[in-house]
């Protein structure tokens, strides 16, 4: 499984503590061919499957 960064997650900002990796689901939201969207894709927050704190 490929590791992504996405940039805004609407909701996760709820969530997210600093020092901490986080496993969760999202939300995909793709525009439709017929319809572009400026934004492209949109990820929304749904559930946090699990949290751990990032030790060196």
């Amino acid at each position: 499984m490929e590791k992504e960064i996405i940039p805004t997650i609407t909701g996760f900002d709820s969530i997210y503590e600093e020092g901490y990796e986080y496993l969760i689901t999202v939300k995909i939201s793709r525009p439709k061919k017929t319809i572009p969207d400026l934004y492209g894709d949109r990820y929304e927050y749904v559930s946090l499957v699990s949290k751990k704190k990032i030790t060196n």
